[in-house]
């Protein structure tokens, strides 16, 4: 894949950061979005 194994953990380090950060931020914008709904 990569010529430095470095590399090959970095993207994958990002891709579980970058999954993790859309599994939090659905909730969080569906939630913000109810609270303004409530005011």
């Amino acid at each position: 894949m990569y010529g430095n194994p470095t590399d090959e953990v970095k993207d994958s380090l990002l891709s579980v950061v970058d999954r993790q950060r859309r599994l939090f931020a659905s909730p969080l914008a569906a939630n913000r979005w109810h609270e303004a709904g409530l005011r």
